[in-house]
């Protein structure tokens, strides 16, 4: 299992881990550790997925691969977020819902980070 951690401890981050739940009951994939937020206090508790494990600075000192999804609704927002992370053992997987179906599976393409769901 991979380790993954969710940008974004607000209530879309919360059903950010639910969609990686999911998806592990179908095919485990990931490990949740837990959340990063600039604005909220390492070591808050957020739910029983987990607590704030940091901000961008602990992000960009991560010394180990890690999946990270950024769980921010605002283009604009996400793409500043992707910008600051410098980190070079990140990734950034796309969530498919394991009951989601692509019609043109010949031409369809998607970028890294997407969260798709039903």
């Amino acid at each position: 299992m991979k380790d993954i951690a969710i940008f974004g401890a607000g209530g879309f981050g919360k059903e950010v881990a639910c969609h990686i739940t999911r998806i592990n009951k179908q095919n485990p994939t990931w490990s949740i550790i837990g959340f990063f937020d600039d604005g909220i206090k390492k070591g808050t508790q957020i739910s029983h997925f987990g607590s704030v494990l940091g901000d961008f600075d602990t992000l960009n000192s991560w010394e180990y691969p890690i999946d990270i999804v950024i769980a921010i609704c605002s283009p604009a927002i996400q793409k500043n977020i992707v910008n600051k992370i410098s980190n070079p053992h990140i990734s950034f997987p796309n969530l498919i819902a394991p009951d989601i179906r692509f019609n043109d599976i010949e031409t369809i393409s998607i970028g890294k980070g997407n969260i798709i769901n039903p």
